[in-house]
């Protein structure tokens, strides 16, 4: 009888402890308000360093950035993730999403003392208008950013894209904005204004978003004396399907960003 006793408490301390870790890798869900659409945050507890991720796309924090967010947490990294796909139907989308993921940064713990900005693709767009400082009160936190297969001018990829007969995610910009308001969030042409490091991977046959635009990017950069690492890949990899294959060379950039 003692025995059947004493393994039921083993047992009983077996599952007591597995819940608690199940609860502990499970990230804090916060729900946000920008532009009255409720934007779904995801929060990873790590560190005091933290990265904020920001999905590419229409927006959603699907299967594929939630194993990257993972691997990012598991190095110690606090990772809050956003998922801002219910902004896709505001007339001022663009604005907004750089306005509200930029003030999302306000849900990272208070023990944050350092935050990169980790973008792909449209998210990289994103970052890198924030890091333009545009609507940023939260720019003494951000030490770096990581831009992904980003754009960086909206016009010349919309008439790629046309050119190429490529589903065009971003034609109501195109069809609905002025070549002023393309350039003025197109980060081609503010590379001087952006004061931290930077990181910037892009496939050399990425059929989405062309390596031309990172290539550009990069040599505005050089031309301001900004600090940047220019990293391209064979093949056509876009986005989040590139960052496993850039694993070594985030992690190298994200240890360096901290040091």
């Amino acid at each position: 009888m003692k025995k059947w006793i004493v393994l039921l408490c083993v047992l009983t301390g077996i599952l007591l402890i597995t819940s608690y870790i199940t609860l502990q890798d499970k990230p804090k869900e916060k729900n946000i308000f920008i532009f009255n659409k409720e934007v779904k945050t995801y929060l990873y507890e790590g560190n005091s360093n933290g990265i904020l991720y920001i999905p590419g796309g229409n927006g959603v924090f699907g299967t594929n950035h939630q194993k990257i967010v993972e691997t990012l947490n598991s190095i110690g990294f606090t990772v809050l993730a956003i998922d801002y796909s219910e902004l896709e139907s505001l007339d001022n989308k663009e604005e907004a999403e750089i306005i509200g993921i930029s003030q999302s940064i306000s849900n990272f713990p208070d023990k944050t003392e350092k935050i990169i900005l980790f973008g792909s693709s449209h998210g990289a767009w994103i970052a890198l208008n924030i890091l333009e400082n545009k609507y940023n009160s939260f720019n003494r936190k951000i030490i770096s950013g990581i831009d992904v297969s980003g754009p960086t001018d909206i016009k010349s990829l919309c008439a790629y894209r046309e050119e190429n007969k490529i589903n065009n995610g971003i034609a109501s910009e195109c069809d609905q904005s002025t070549e002023e308001t393309l350039r003025s969030f197109s980060p081609l042409f503010f590379a001087e204004k952006i004061q931290v490091p930077i990181l910037i991977l892009h496939s050399l046959n990425d059929q989405s978003v062309p390596a031309i635009q990172s290539q550009n990017l990069a040599k505005e950069m050089n031309k301001s004396n900004k600090e940047f690492t220019m990293k391209v890949y064979p093949g056509s990899k876009h986005g989040a399907e590139l960052i496993p294959t850039a694993k070594e060379d985030i992690i190298n950039f994200l240890n360096k960003a901290i040091s």
